[in-house]
């Protein structure tokens, strides 16, 4: 009975269509560099640094471009 079960799964697996997303990590690292980027502006304006308030903008479009980038792939992913 075991055999036939086991059988039964990787027969219903071969049918299935995996779509490959963003992963959980790529969205916690894409979200650490946001918020990364939101403190380094913080900072900047708050100290008066130009540069500092730059790259934390920088930073947050970077990781706004690799979402979009994500939702873009993962679109053309979908059935």
């Amino acid at each position: 009975m075991l055999c036939v079960s086991l059988k039964w799964l990787c027969q219903s697996n071969r049918q299935r269509k995996v779509v490959n997303t963003m992963g959980i990590g790529d969205k916690i690292s894409n979200a650490a560099e946001d918020l990364g980027g939101k403190a380094k502006e913080a900072a900047g304006n708050a100290t008066d640094n130009d540069r500092l308030k730059a790259e934390g903008q920088k930073d947050q479009v970077v990781a706004d471009a690799k979402k979009v980038g994500e939702d873009v792939k993962g679109g053309f992913k979908k059935d």
